[in-house]
């Protein structure tokens, strides 16, 4: 998550005044996970994660079967900007908001999303299958399907983002928490513009800049990696090397399931707040 934050200041470094450990608000959006959390690029205390499916294992539940080479936010975007406004209008209502009667926490959740994309998937094209429909009218669905399941999509995000920039603002009065400098969009999905323009909104509210990285410097773990260790040389945070390769083995420990960090309970039940203080 450190590569992540910190990447986010490759493309707009000089412009941006966001400095390296600065506090910030990010948002990861990847293909197996979601969470919001704030902090510095060296702490984090989480607000939200995803309970079940995230959004870019949604798009590949359903994309296939819409005839769509799957790779990410961008197509899903490309699919959904074709549709019709008529063809769009026979789906309104037709997907709900995800966690709707959740008011108070900031987690994700797009398993009920996922259920209802599936079904109507499933019964359009039996629908057009019976109807005899032509490639081109099956193409205007799947669009149209595609574009309100975004438009959905990309409200759900927006909601839970500035759910939380609005508890800084509230920890900021009445605990002195320090607020944000920047909110961060990091992750796959953050490649898709509408995603992109969606949160930049929000950050623009709360007068904070948004800073995206470029998809070229987040499709590979090791640049992000080795950029991060470029911010910490620079500014001098690094240790020698241990001096022997039998030293690395207990000088380096690895979890498989490493906590990022302290996770906040508020709009949890009282069940899933007590599992998270016992595993943090």
């Amino acid at each position: 998550m450190t590569a992540h934050a910190s990447t986010s200041r490759a493309a707009a470094r000089h412009a941006s005044g966001v400095r390296y450990g600065d506090i910030a608000l990010g948002a990861y959006l990847a293909q197996q996970h979601a969470t919001i959390w704030v902090g510095t690029t060296t702490a984090f205390h989480c607000w939200s994660a995803a309970r079940n499916a995230s959004w870019a294992v949604l798009q590949q539940t359903w994309c296939t079967p819409c005839g769509v080479n799957f790779a990410g936010g961008p197509h899903l975007e490309q699919l959904a900007n074709s549709a019709a406004a008529q063809d769009k209008a026979r789906y309104k209502g037709k997907l709900q908001l995800p966690l709707r009667h959740d008011k108070t926490s900031c987690n994700f959740s797009f398993s009920g999303l996922k259920t209802s994309v599936a079904k109507l998937v499933e019964s359009e094209r039996a629908r057009l299958q019976e109807e005899g429909a032509e490639e081109n009218q099956v193409s205007r669905v799947n669009a149209a399907i595609a574009s309100v399941f975004q438009e959905v999509s990309v409200r759900f995000l927006e909601e839970r983002t500035e759910r939380a920039l609005l508890r800084c603002q509230q920890d900021a009065v009445e605990a002195g928490q320090p607020m944000p400098t920047c909110l961060v969009i990091a992750g796959g999905v953050a490649a898709n513009a509408k995603v992109r323009s969606a949160l930049q909104a929000i950050a623009a509210r709360f007068n904070l800049p948004c800073l995206v990285p470029p998809p070229k410097f987040c499709s590979d773990n090791g640049l992000m990696v080795a950029w991060t260790g470029i911010e910490r040389l620079k500014l001098g945070l690094c240790r020698a090397p241990p001096p022997t390769v039998e030293a690395v083995e207990s000088a380096i420990e690895v979890l498989p399931r490493w906590p990022l960090g302290p996770v906040d309970v508020r709009g949890m039940t009282k069940q899933n707040a007590k599992h998270c203080k016992l595993l943090h």
